[in-house]
C-alpha cells in the first residue's frame, strides 16, 4: 500500500480516573510504523482536575522506541465525540482535529525499506487503546491515493470518445 488516510470520529472514556491511558492508530508503509497516539492523563491531585489530551505523530521500525515527530496539547475532552484524520500522502504525514488541518504534521524524506531478510508482514492500518474505553464511528480508509495534474494523463472536463478509442481505468 502507498498512501493511506484514516478518518473517524472518536470518543474517549477514561478506564481509571487516576490513569493515564492512550489509544494509538498505526499506518505502516515499507520499513516505516507511522502512529498517531493520543494520551489522556489525569489533570490535579488524584485526577480531581479531570483529564488533559495529548496528542503525538511518532516514527518508528516496529522494534524499537519511535521517534517524535510532533505533538501538541489538543482539545479532545473525554467523553465527546472528535473527528480525527490520520494521513501519510507522499511523505507528508498530517493530522486533523475537528477540522482543523494540521494540528500535527511532517514531511520526511523518503521511507525506510524493510529488512533484507523479510517483507513487510506487519498490518497496514491498526487501531488500539490501552486504559481508556474508545469508542469509533463513521470510519473511513482511503489507500493507494496517486494523484497526476490535468495534462496528458488527465482531463479537466468531460472526454469523448471517438469511435475506435476506447477508455482504461485500471491501477498499476
Amino acid at each position: 500500500m502507498g498512501d493511506a488516510i484514516v478518518e473517524c470520529e472518536l470518543r474517549l472514556d477514561p478506564g481509571d480516573a487516576a490513569a493515564a491511558g492512550r489509544a494509538l492508530w498505526r499506518l505502516t508503509e515499507r520499513g516505516d510504523v507511522f502512529e498517531l497516539e493520543i494520551e489522556m492523563a489525569p489533570n490535579g491531585a488524584g485526577g480531581a482536575g479531570g483529564h488533559a489530551a495529548r496528542a503525538r505523530l511518532l516514527r518508528g521500525d516496529g522494534q524499537g522506541v519511535p521517534e517524535v515527530l510532533d505533538e501538541a496539547s489538543v482539545d479532545a475532552a473525554p467523553g465527546t465525540w472528535h473527528r480525527w484524520r490520520f494521513f501519510n500522502r507522499d511523505n507528508h504525514l498530517r493530522v486533523d482535529l475537528d477540522g482543523v488541518p494540521g494540528v500535527l504534521a511532517h514531511t520526511y524524506e523518503a521511507n525506510r525499506p524493510p529488512g533484507t531478510e523479510q517483507q513487510h508482514l506487519m498490518p497496514r492500518i491498526a487501531f488500539e487503546a490501552r486504559g481508556v474505553s474508545a469508542t469509533l464511528r463513521g470510519v473511513r480508509i482511503l489507500r493507494d491515493l496517486h494523484y497526476t495534474q490535468a495534462g496528458v494523463h488527465a482531463t479537466r472536463g468531460p472526454l469523448e470518445l471517438g469511435p475506435d478509442e476506447i477508455f482504461v481505468l485500471g491501477d498499476n
